[in-house]
């Protein structure tokens, strides 16, 4: 989903599907679990990459969805 959010960004509404589905509550749960206990370190680092990413290098908004769920996954 992340490549083809990269290569079709303005093409594709998959970007929403994406955040929908990675929604972090204010207590840092992943559909009531631990972010930490569903994926491995590589594969949070992969997607804290990914929106870090999206905002530096493809003028997100910091305070949209990619900037949420990044403050989200690194204030834990």
């Amino acid at each position: 989903m992340m490549i083809d959010i990269v290569e079709n960004e303005g093409l594709s509404d998959l970007h929403d599907t994406l955040f929908s589905n990675l929604k972090i509550d204010v207590n840092g749960l992943f559909k009531e679990h631990a972010f930490t206990r569903m994926f491995n370190r590589s594969q949070r680092a992969a997607i804290v990459r990914f929106l870090k990413y999206l905002i530096h290098n493809r003028g997100w908004r910091p305070d949209g969805d990619a900037g949420k769920l990044l403050t989200r996954l690194t204030q834990q």
